[in-house]
């Protein structure tokens, strides 16, 4: 089976069970309105002038330096190198969501150094020991190292993992979230799950995201197996 076929059949599952579970929300928020409506009109008919606490939902997210703050941080390295005026050994690293890379580009002196920095103005300058200087970049996308030889699976301990080879070869590069097992024994047809437990092969970044967007609706709410 495919990737793309294994990921419309567990959306297909989850869309049928989800219909069932909206049907029941619809019908306990239409009891909770007129509940609340009768509350409401026998309590008071005027609105209120007073502020209203904002509350914002939970989002995850990761931290990343706006491309003004990167660059302040670049010139202030820069400074210090332009001020010390020896060359050092420069390293290009770059990291992606899967993988990274790091050329060494040999010993630069500091207007060298400046002039690769403005060829890649998304590297961070970072100066280390006082002799080698790294300029890192995060890119959006699984290394060339990544792509193809990388596997979403089920670890010892129940998690969504990502594996360097075979899931069986406990190779884990990265551990997601903890899955619902039970769940997904209860939901999903053996050969889908046993396809899980083997290993799905990651070609590109929309198989990466596809996977752990989808397996994401089986995940284990607060750490704690259901």
């Amino acid at each position: 089976m495919s990737l793309s076929s294994l990921l419309k059949q567990l959306k297909k599952l989850l869309k049928q069970k989800k219909r069932w579970l909206s049907l029941g929300l619809v019908i306990l928020a239409a009891g909770v309105s007129v509940t609340a409506s009768a509350y409401y009109w026998n309590k008071n008919r005027t609105v209120s002038n007073g502020t209203q606490e904002q509350k914002s939902l939970s989002v995850w997210s990761s931290r990343v330096d706006s491309p003004e703050e990167s660059q302040e941080g670049n010139k202030a390295v820069l400074d210090v190198l332009m001020r010390d005026n020896e060359p050092k050994l420069v390293f290009h690293q770059k990291n992606y969501v899967c993988g990274e890379e790091v050329v060494q580009l040999g010993w630069l002196k500091p207007g060298e150094i400046a002039d690769y920095s403005l060829q890649n103005p998304r590297a961070v300058i970072s100066l280390q020991d006082n002799q080698q200087v790294y300029l890192t970049e995060q890119i959006d996308d699984l290394s060339e190292k990544c792509k193809g030889n990388v596997y979403f699976g089920i670890d010892k301990d129940g998690n969504l993992s990502l594996f360097e080879g075979m899931p069986a070869g406990e190779q884990i590069i990265r551990t997601f979230f903890q899955l619902n097992v039970q769940h997904l024994k209860s939901s999903l047809p053996s050969e889908t799950l046993n396809q899980l437990y083997d290993g799905i092969r990651i070609l590109d970044l929309d198989d990466y995201n596809s996977v752990i967007s989808t397996f994401s609706d089986y995940a284990v709410q607060g750490g704690k197996s259901e």
